[in-house]
C-alpha cells in the first residue's frame, strides 16, 4: 500500500543527465518520483501539462506510462537536454503507437502542426460518407467522381504556364489529392495566402517536400462545380500576381 510519506533516492547513475561531466539541471527529478505520481493522479491516454518541463522527466516518463503530455520550458539549455531525451527514447528498438510517439510529437511541434489521430466525430462523419456513397452507386460511383474533378485539375495544369503535375506519370497519381508545382515567378505561400482570405482553404502543399506547390483535395465529397470554381479563381490570382 502507497503510504503519505515517500523515501525515494536522488536522480543520479546514467539517468542523470549530464553534459561536459557536470549536470545538465541542477533539480532533476527521478523518474521513479513521477511514475508514482502519474501513476497516482492520472490515467491512461490522459493529457498531461508541466508547464515547466525541465529535463523532461515528466514527458519521458508519461510517454512510458502510455499518457499524452504538453511541455513548457522557457530555458534553452533544459529545451536541448528534453529534445535530446525524447531522441534518445525513439531510437530505442521498442514500438510506439504514433500517437504516443514523443519524436513525432516534437517534429509536429516545431512546424506549428499536429499531429492528426481520430476523434469520434471523424469516424461518425466516415460512416455517413460511406452511408451516402453506398446509397449513390458505391465505390465505383465514388471513384469516377473524384477522377472527374482531378481530371479537370490535371487539364488545367496542362495549359497553364505557370503550373505543372508534381506526380509527371499520370498512370500513378492519386485521383483524391492532385498535387501542382507552381513555377518560381509565383511564390505558392502567397497563392494560398490571397486565397485563404477569400475563403478558399487547405491548398498548401506538402510541408516536408518544402516545394512551390498546391495540394488539392478532390474527394468524392467535393463538386465538380467547387473544383472548376477554384481553378478559375487562381487563374485570377496568378494573373493578378504576375
Amino acid at each position: 500500500q502507497m503510504r503519505s510519506n515517500w523515501e525515494l533516492p536522488i536522480c543520479n547513475g546514467s539517468e542523470r543527465l549530464k553534459k561536459n561531466g557536470k549536470k545538465v539541471h541542477s533539480t532533476q527529478k527521478p523518474e521513479v518520483l513521477l511514475y508514482r505520481i502519474l501513476l497516482a493522479t492520472t490515467n491512461k491516454n490522459d493529457l498531461i501539462l508541466d508547464p515547466f518541463l525541465g529535463s523532461g522527466t515528466t514527458a519521458t516518463v508519461a510517454k512510458k506510462l502510455g499518457r499524452n503530455y504538453y511541455g513548457i520550458e522557457k530555458e534553452k539549455t533544459y529545451f536541448k537536454a528534453a529534445v535530446q531525451r525524447i531522441n534518445d527514447i525513439s531510437s530505442r528498438n521498442r514500438w510506439t503507437p504514433a500517437g504516443l510517439d514523443l519524436k513525432i510529437a516534437l517534429e509536429n511541434s516545431r512546424k506549428n502542426q499536429t499531429y492528426n489521430t481520430p476523434a469520434l466525430a471523424t469516424i461518425f462523419l466516415t460512416v455517413r460518407q460511406i452511408e451516402w456513397m453506398n446509397n449513390n452507386g458505391g465505390l465505383s460511383w465514388a471513384a469516377n467522381r473524384s477522377k472527374m474533378s482531378s481530371d479537370h485539375i490535371y487539364n488545367w495544369v496542362e495549359n497553364h504556364e505557370l503550373a505543372e503535375p508534381f506526380v509527371t506519370d499520370s498512370s500513378v497519381r492519386s485521383p483524391v489529392v492532385s498535387t501542382i508545382d507552381l513555377s518560381t515567378r509565383v511564390n505558392a505561400d502567397q497563392v494560398i495566402d490571397i486565397c485563404k482570405a477569400n475563403g478558399i482553404l487547405d491548398i498548401g502543399g506538402y510541408r516536408k517536400l518544402g516545394r512551390n506547390q498546391l495540394r488539392i483535395a478532390t474527394f468524392p465529397a467535393i463538386e465538380l462545380s467547387d473544383i472548376e470554381a477554384l481553378t478559375a479563381s487562381l487563374d485570377y490570382v496568378l494573373e493578378t500576381l504576375l
